[in-house]
């Protein structure tokens, strides 16, 4: 496999492009203001790259792709959608989005919700969408 991804059937995205997927989804700390961001540094819920995502897609791809039977109950809501033009150019937009995750397992009566902001910044020209990478 090519350092792109040469898998058939799969999109070819540009490397250095900043349009690689990539995912990170840091930990929340609660601390007053003063005494800093409110994150963990350094460590997160969630931290994917091309090559870990790759993987993931290329799992799906085989018979051994579930990972819970039955499957769990889940529910994601989006709210907030605040889009914003950049100040600079003109054919990107900067989105941030409140998300809620919802699941039950089986008939357990423990639920769990997830909660995060997703921040983006697509381009109105191809339609692409690149994911701040650092937090």
């Amino acid at each position: 496999m090519s350092e792109q991804g040469s898998s058939p059937g799969r999109p070819q995205l540009p490397i250095g492009s900043g349009l690689l997927p990539s995912a990170k989804v840091p930990i929340r700390q609660t601390v007053e203001r003063a005494s800093g961001t409110g994150f963990v540094a350094g460590a997160f819920h969630l931290d994917e790259t091309y090559g870990s995502l790759e993987s993931r897609v290329a799992r799906y791809e085989t018979q051994y792709a579930w990972a819970e039977d039955p499957p769990s109950r889940i529910r994601h809501f989006v709210t907030g959608v605040r889009a914003t033009a950049d100040a600079e150019d003109p054919d990107l937009v900067h989105v941030r989005s409140n998300l809620l995750v919802y699941r039950t397992r089986q008939e357990q009566t423990l639920r769990c919700a997830s909660r995060a902001t997703k921040s983006c910044l697509i381009s109105r020209r191809s339609g692409r969408t690149a994911f701040p990478s650092s937090f």
